[in-house]
């Protein structure tokens, strides 16, 4: 992030939110829908997969300017789109009335609770365990082992505590990988990720219902087209005004296409709070998880390609052409 924490912070920021403005337009001027529903939609859009991204990446065993900054912008695009949804679910709540259709100090007080307090004790925790971690336990099976346990234990907590479980959990490993220097942590974990993105596709895929596809499909492509050209312009755009490398501002908006947990997850939280829009936002958004799980990963390993990122293009060519500034 020292590094490129210019042209990502610029990135992440231009493409969440023109994603975010196109999605709404699209929305409102050829669909005419309600202006919660809008916005809602809107605030979803700005979400990015960074499972199918980082799969990709390591099953091209992925490495360069680009891939660097497509890790880096997944990662933070993820907690733009919590902090902009709870913004935005604030307030469709103070007009649409949400639940209780009445004003009250909770719609502006619950938004920082969860935002402020997500990141607040996302740190003291991660802080805490890195401690635990580093004095205590050096062993891998251990170490796994407390982790897997701790992100049920803090994903309880934050349940209970009216805070965002990603955002959390999503903080504490931000804190942890920067305070050790060589996280053992990481390590443990990525031995055991294969089988959990095997099951977390599998509870992706099978949170689709086809019939409510086929009911929703125009409202969805729609969804999915102007997602896709707030994404890829708004990378283009946001590598224009940081001064980003042309390999980055031409081919990494084709990597921010995947879609998938945290749009779920979040459509979810709009089955809780607005639950008479919920019907349509929920086919809506899986909809376009099916089909940008399908597409989204191509267009990722079109992107390393195309930037000569990929193991094999690097041992064929070191020090590709396109990657000079």
């Amino acid at each position: 992030m020292r590094k490129i924490g210019k042209t990502v912070v610029v990135i992440t920021f231009v493409q969440a939110l023109s994603t975010f403005l196109i999605v709404i337009l699209a929305v409102k001027c050829v669909l005419h829908l309600s202006t919660p529903i809008a916005l809602l939609l809107g605030a979803i859009a700005s979400a990015t997969a960074p499972a199918a991204t980082v799969a990709i990446i390591k099953e091209f065993k992925a490495k360069g300017p680009l891939t660097d900054t497509l890790v880096a912008i997944v990662a933070m695009d993820d907690a733009v789109c919590i902090i902009l949804f709870a913004l935005v679910a604030a307030f469709v709540g103070l007009s649409h009335g949400g639940k209780g259709g009445q004003f009250s100090l909770s719609h502006i007080t619950l938004p920082l609770w969860e935002l402020g307090g997500s990141i607040s004790f996302g740190i003291l925790m991660g802080i805490i365990l890195t401690m635990i971690l580093r004095k205590k336990l050096r062993k891998k099976h251990e170490i796994t082992i407390i982790l897997v346990g701790s992100a049920f234990l803090f994903g309880e907590f934050a349940e209970i505590f009216g805070l965002s479980s990603l955002l959390f959990n999503m903080t504490i490993g931000l804190t942890m990988v920067n305070l050790d220097p060589n996280p053992l942590f990481l390590k443990s974990l990525e031995e055991i990720e294969l089988p959990i993105f095997i099951l977390f596709f599998a509870l992706a895929g099978a949170s689709l219902n086809l019939q409510v596809l086929i009911k929703n499909w125009q409202v969805g492509a729609i969804f999915v087209l102007a997602r896709a050209i707030g994404k890829i312009g708004g990378v283009y755009l946001g590598g224009k005004l940081s001064g980003a490398r042309k390999t980055i501002q031409n081919y990494l908006g084709l990597a921010m296409l995947p879609q998938a947990g945290v749009a779920i997850a979040l459509a979810l939280t709009v089955q809780v709070k607005f639950p008479d829009i919920s019907n349509l936002i929920t086919a809506v958004v899986l909809a376009s998880v099916a089909i940008n799980e399908l597409i989204g990963p191509l267009g990722t390993k079109c992107a390393l390609t195309a930037a000569g990122e990929t193991n094999s293009q690097r041992a064929t060519h070191p020090t590709p052409a396109k990657d000079l500034p």
